[in-house]
């Protein structure tokens, strides 16, 4: 009885964390998208942490870059959301008897224009 709860337990834990790493991955995607339209400048970071729900915005570190570039020159956007794994936001239970990794998206998109 005492294995099928640990099994089950972990299940919701990766599961969770799976989602959150899902709505991470997202929330970059969206914070570039956003910076990367002609008219979107300077509102990709509000964009991306619009994005996050509440729990997973105040535990994460995020940031919209605009200098970069691709690999044939061209200017793009780089959208960064990083939740480190010691933060409450990406367990789902309080007990630490699975790993997790840090939970972190990095999306590149090309400019528009």
């Amino acid at each position: 009885m005492m294995v099928l709860c640990m099994v089950t337990l972990g299940a919701l834990q990766y599961g969770w964390f799976f989602y959150c790493l899902q709505t991470v991955t997202n929330a970059a995607r969206q914070g570039a998208r956003v910076e990367a339209t002609l008219d979107g400048a300077g509102q990709g970071t509000s964009a991306l942490q619009n994005t996050l729900f509440p729990l997973l915005r105040d535990a994460a570190t995020t940031k919209v870059v605009t200098a970069t570039t691709d690999a044939d020159g061209r200017a793009c956007v780089q959208g960064q959301v990083i939740i480190p794994k010691e933060s409450s936001a990406v367990r789902l239970l309080p007990l630490e008897f699975l790993p997790v990794p840090d939970c972190k998206a990095t999306v590149v998109m090309a400019k528009e224009g």
